[in-house]
């Protein structure tokens, strides 16, 4: 009888260990505690705590216009990038607002209309152009990726853009 009352007590005694760490283990699963993380959305930073949903605007793009387009600009705060396509070239111009010995990047043209996408041409200096495969009709998209430099140290980035246009 002592046996049973001892194995019944021990029995008891690992019960109430077990539900108590599981009670420790449930109140740190309701810790408010969440990682907090910061969006950049536009030019200014947004925080959003771990699990939180936010909803962020989306801007139209302006795909009425049948002929090419002009030239955009895509201005940063170290300089100005311009992108325009003529005659089966995507030419581009970067206006530096700081001082920069040199510039090399990469363009990339797509057609949108068939979905064939053209391979990245290298770019190297402040101005040029890309030539691309012209079909009469098709919409195409470019863009530029790069960096510039000042004797060999980069100090400004190409900034998110693309033009779409219509050949």
């Amino acid at each position: 009888m002592k046996n049973l009352i001892s194995k019944f007590t021990t029995l008891i005694l690992s019960s109430l260990l077990v539900f108590t760490s599981m009670g420790i283990s449930f109140a740190d699963e309701k810790n408010d505690n969440k990682s907090i993380y910061e969006v950049e959305v536009g030019n200014s930073l947004v925080e959003v705590k771990e699990g939180e949903k936010i909803e962020l605007p989306l801007v139209e793009i302006n795909n009425s216009s049948s002929e090419i387009s002009t030239y955009e600009n895509f201005p940063g705060n170290a300089g100005v990038l311009a992108l325009w396509a003529n005659k089966g070239k995507v030419y581009y111009r970067i206006t530096m607002t700081r001082p920069a010995t040199s510039f090399r990047g990469q363009m990339g043209i797509a057609n949108l209309t068939d979905g064939s996408r053209g391979s990245y041409t290298s770019v190297s200096g402040f101005s040029g152009s890309v030539s691309y495969y012209r079909k009469k009709g098709h919409r195409y998209r470019a863009s530029m990726d790069g960096t510039a430099y000042l004797y060999g140290s980069p100090v400004a980035r190409v900034v998110s853009n693309g033009i779409v246009f219509t050949d």
